[in-house]
């Protein structure tokens, strides 16, 4: 693939700018665009230098487990931001859902279907772990931010419904769009670096499969969870 030049890589912030221009337009918001911007920016560049010493250093899967321990509690965090009653019990209760449905799913495609060697685990699972964590915070975010809008006296079976019809929209639209409208990130980044294109098929469909899965039991579990405690 070619190496994109730091010089090229400023001319994104052209759309960049459009969108922070319009977002102000209409929202007279003029910091949430910019601060996200500025966020995404450190933030990959800080997860780049990090995921260099963890592929070049570390091999420990202790030291795995470790990182992917992070990054439970970071995406527990940001959905627990979504609640409107936050308590510690609750925040443990996503860091649970999160990390349970997340491990279940990354060690079935790691061991299960990857067979991934014990040398490649952080190359492979590091990667992996984030779109499975990343997918199951936006589907629980979207769930909370329904049935916390919705009035207590419906019925909880008719909540729960649809708030998670409105949950799972974006990962059913990705399968439905699939292919057709989109070629999702990971087949588009392994046929530009030349992998066969029906090789990158095999690999999208697991992960979007494990995507679909571990979204599905976390809000599952979650949804119980609520309902059983009344919360």
């Amino acid at each position: 693939m070619p190496i994109i030049e730091w010089s090229h890589l400023a001319l994104m912030l052209l759309p960049l700018s459009i969108a922070g221009v319009l977002y102000y337009r209409w929202t007279r918001d003029s910091r949430t665009i910019a601060w996200a911007t500025l966020r995404m920016v450190v933030q990959l560049v800080a997860i780049g230098y990090v995921l260099n010493y963890i592929f070049a250093q570390a091999q420990s899967g202790f030291f795995i487990l470790g990182v992917l321990g992070v990054m439970i509690v970071a995406a527990a965090h940001i959905v627990w931001q979504r609640v409107t009653h936050k308590t510690l019990r609750h925040y443990g209760v996503l860091i649970g859902v999160i990390g349970f449905s997340g491990l279940l799913h990354l060690g079935w495609v790691i061991f299960g279907v990857l067979a991934v060697p014990s040398s490649a685990w952080a190359q492979v699972a590091i990667p992996i772990a984030g779109m499975i964590f990343a997918n199951t915070m936006t589907v629980l975010s979207l769930f909370i931010d329904r049935i916390e809008s919705m009035s207590a006296d419906i019925a909880w079976q008719v909540r729960r419904a649809q708030a998670l019809k409105a949950a799972m929209i974006p990962q059913v639209n990705a399968f439905m769009a699939v292919g057709l409208v989109s070629l999702p990130g990971m087949m588009t980044g392994q046929i530009v670096a030349g992998v066969d294109p029906l090789i990158a098929v095999r690999y999208q469909i697991v992960v979007m499969a494990m995507i679909m899965g571990s979204a599905s039991v976390g809000l599952m579990l979650y949804a119980w969870w609520r309902e059983r405690y009344g919360v």
